[in-house]
């Protein structure tokens, strides 16, 4: 990320600080703000972006408006808290898969098999999963330091001057290759890097066996001399090997979640903390699930 678009504020304790300061958005005498509800908080950067660009007046005000930029502050808390969600969910999904196909609770069910898919024949889908659960983690790492990508724009909180979410002008839809999917996983994967490695090295840090998923899972889903191919390896195995260090970076991104909005005092009709609470809940689980399929 160029150094003319640092985060701010990029600080944990910073960005915790203005959560509070940006709940009046959200919470009016105890009750919802019309258009604040958690789902309608995730589309808000789309209102935001339909007028950034505008020359209209009113639109230019809406964007300064104090009430939009707080808006967006917790739009990128729900958006973070959403996508991790996701991230735990698909790999809930595939750790039941990879327990009743590989562990010897799973064998009743490994005995209906039809004879012609052994499971490294049909082990590959595996491998798509977990990368795009990891995907889905490094969009939650993204938001929570404060990037959010809408429409092929990236816009980030980059200053306290009214509007402090700004568009960084960067996109890559005007140069479309046929690629387009691609180069879109590209540049969440780069932008974390750097934020990660630059400005918030609170964020957990992406390990070899994480960054190799992308050019595993690129070979299996575009390269057609491979499809269809005998495969020495059983994909699972492999995906088995990569969820330890998968789990660990969905554990401290949930940690930072927790740890972010554990000192506001949270209204009940818009309570954060319950709402990571029950996501924890859900990853306690599924890490149990996992750990019973390799011990």
């Amino acid at each position: 990320m160029p150094s003319r678009y640092r985060l701010k504020p990029v600080r944990k304790s910073e960005i915790a600080d203005l959560l509070i300061q940006s709940y009046d958005c959200i919470i009016v005498s105890g009750g919802w703000q019309n258009g604040t509800r958690a789902s309608e908080l995730k589309q808000f950067p789309t209102h935001y972006l339909e007028k950034y660009y505008s020359t209209n007046q009113d639109h230019q005000r809406f964007i300064s408006s104090d009430n939009s930029q707080k808006r967006m502050d917790w739009a990128s808390w729900e958006l973070a808290r959403s996508a991790i969600d996701q991230s735990i969910k698909d790999s809930a999904g595939l750790s039941i898969y990879l327990r009743a196909m590989y562990c010897p609770v799973g064998e009743d069910i490994r005995n209906q098999l039809s004879p012609p898919f052994n499971l490294k024949y049909v082990s590959s889908f595996s491998l798509q999963t977990l990368y795009f659960a990891h995907l889905h983690a490094v969009m939650s790492g993204c938001a929570l330091a404060g990037l959010i990508v809408r429409d092929r724009r990236i816009f980030a909180r980059v200053s306290e001057i009214p509007p402090r979410w700004k568009s960084i002008r960067e996109n890559w839809q005007d140069n479309f290759d046929g690629e387009l999917l691609k180069m879109h996983h590209d540049k969440w994967f780069e932008k974390y890097d750097q934020i990660q490695n630059r400005q918030a090295q609170w964020l957990p840090m992406r390990t070899g066996g994480l960054i190799s998923l992308k050019e595993k899972r690129e070979k299996l889903t575009y390269d057609m001399e491979e499809m269809g191919g005998f495969l020495d390896q059983d994909t699972a195995k492999y995906v088995m090997s990569i969820m330890p260090e998968h789990i660990a970076f969905q554990e401290e991104l949930l940690s930072l979640l927790n740890e972010i909005v554990s000192g506001g005092n949270w209204s009940r009709s818009y309570n954060p903390k319950p709402r990571v609470n029950s996501i924890s809940e859900r990853f306690v689980h599924y890490k149990e699930l996992f750990q019973s399929c390799i011990e």
